[in-house]
């Protein structure tokens, strides 16, 4: 079973799309979380969408993130002018770079350069760089493995997912056996097609997937394309590691029989990273996956 539309995954576990992208809701008896929320240009409209599913948008406390790329939290100093009393939870690690104005400022342009093509007016931007740069900074630490109580009911399992970024996480979500992941096991662009996204490291990646599968999951909560459940979940994982390896092997055997540098490439962007969708943020989140992956494999 695929959920592609805002609403509700379980009771209390909401899914919230913008396009491609996709963020998550889990809400509390008396406080809700919110992962990853998006460019400025989403989170411009996320209040709306919040009120559309029924959650007050200031009864959010807390904002985990799965890793720092622009389009999972380029919006959150934005965000913070709308949800004021949410506190930004993650590692120490990735509190480190939220701490670094140089690794802000690229957050800064990135995001800025995307919410300026498409979405957002001018006017729902941060001001100011130093404004922007104070907005990132995270609130409370919390380590791999941690379970963050949100009510007695609910809980969240904190877990390190290498791959994607250096330093993602993901996020087990029970009762409901739900994981909220980042783009570790890649892109889905329709049922049976991935496009790897093993930005940081292709090793790492494999690892992290390996592990995720044999965790017991009723659903996947993907930062793209929608939500998984059933039996799509473990159809996903063996998909993903398929992919991955496929693509690792073709290109070595390419090598091998002399085809040309930029044959090997073109085939690669054809195959596994082409793009039939208007969605800004998945074009160029492709692009940058492929330019990352060929790196290491070139």
């Amino acid at each position: 079973m695929i959920v592609r539309s805002t609403g509700n995954l379980y009771p209390k576990l909401y899914l919230i799309t913008f396009g491609n992208s996709c963020h998550y809701v889990l809400k509390g008896k008396n406080q809700s979380v919110l992962f990853d929320p998006g460019t400025s240009a989403h989170v411009s409209k996320l209040g709306k969408r919040l009120r559309q599913i029924g959650i007050d948008p200031e009864s959010i406390t807390r904002i985990l993130i799965t890793n720092t790329s622009s389009h999972r939290i380029g919006g959150l100093p934005y965000l913070r002018n709308h949800i004021p009393y949410a506190k930004i939870a993650s590692t120490d690690k990735i509190a480190q770079l939220l701490s670094d104005r140089d690794f802000t400022d690229e957050i800064y342009e990135e995001d800025y350069s995307i919410s300026k093509e498409f979405f957002a007016s001018g006017d729902s931007l941060p001001t100011s760089r130093l404004g922007y740069s104070a907005g990132m900074e995270v609130d409370i630490i919390i380590k791999e493995d941690q379970i963050l109580e949100v009510d007695s009911e609910l809980s969240i399992k904190v877990l390190s997912t290498p791959g994607y970024s250096e330093n993602s996480l993901a996020y087990l979500i029970n009762p409901y056996k739900s994981l909220v992941i980042d783009e570790c096991t890649g892109y889905l662009k329709n049922i049976d097609q991935i496009s790897p996204a093993c930005n940081y490291s292709i090793e790492a990646t494999l690892e992290s997937i390996k592990k995720l599968s044999t965790l017991s999951l009723d659903s996947l909560c993907l930062s793209h394309f929608g939500a998984l459940k059933e039996e799509k979940v473990a159809e996903h994982f063996s998909l993903a590691q398929e992919t991955i390896v496929q693509l690792t092997e073709e290109t070595e055997k390419a090598w091998k029989v002399g085809v040309k540098t930029e044959e090997i490439l073109s085939a690669l962007k054809e195959t596994y990273y082409s793009l039939n969708s208007w969605d800004p943020i998945l074009k160029r989140c492709l692009e940058k996956s492929l330019d990352q992956v060929w790196e290491q494999i070139s």
